[in-house]
């Protein structure tokens, strides 16, 4: 039998598709699950969920860490994505950085990628703080490439024009950078997050 041409194809932006392992027992099963752990259609985000005979056993020496990310006999990954209707698996978020706002979960990469989209702009990070009715507030840290300028208004008409109301940033707050980790380099997300909220309270806001 022939094999299709979409099985073989990349999609920009997607992380693929499960990948088979040459020996047909280590096998590799992928949902994703809303928080009552049910399936969720293709085009919705939901928690990654993997099984698999070659993943791990557990954390070492850490039971209780293992029996929740093991539920059901499932790891749990903490990661959001969605599937499209050929398969195909994308990114969306970490599932303690998505912001929940009128009922929605946002993604703050969604935002940061539009604000990064900026010309002014170097990176970026979006938070959530909590507000009144138990929602969250959207507030950015961004960073200027050097010698640009540009405006909290300026941004937030910026994200206006390509994002739905309800994910606009509240606020926007300019630094010089962003704590990063070590070795790599990369945004520190957590550190961004325990920032004092007094330390949030000059901000900009819209």
């Amino acid at each position: 039998m022939g094999t299709s041409n979409l099985a073989n194809m990349r999609k920009r932006g997607s992380m693929g598709k499960p990948a088979r392992h040459p020996a047909p027992a280590l096998y590799t099963r992928v949902r994703l699950v809303d928080d009552g752990e049910r399936d969720v259609p293709a085009g919705q985000v939901g928690e990654i969920l993997l099984h698999s005979p070659a993943l791990m056993v557990g954390y070492y020496r850490d039971p209780e860490r293992t029996a929740e990310a093991m539920r059901g006999g499932w790891f749990h990954t903490g990661d959001y994505a969605r599937q499209d209707e050929d398969g195909f698996f994308f990114f969306v978020d970490r599932k303690k950085d998505i912001i929940r706002r009128r009922g929605e979960n946002i993604a703050s990469v969604e935002i940061e990628r539009v604000l990064n989209d900026h010309p002014a702009v170097a990176e970026s990070a979006v938070i959530p703080v909590p507000a009144a009715l138990s929602e969250d507030d959207i507030h950015a840290y961004v960073v200027l490439r050097p010698g640009a300028q540009t405006t909290a208004e300026e941004l937030q008409a910026w994200c206006a024009a390509r994002l739905a109301r309800f994910k606009m940033p509240h606020s926007v707050r300019f630094r010089d950078a962003l704590p990063k980790t070590r070795p790599n380099g990369w945004k520190n997300t957590s550190c961004v997050r325990s920032m004092p909220v007094a330390c949030r309270s000059d901000t900009i806001t819209g």
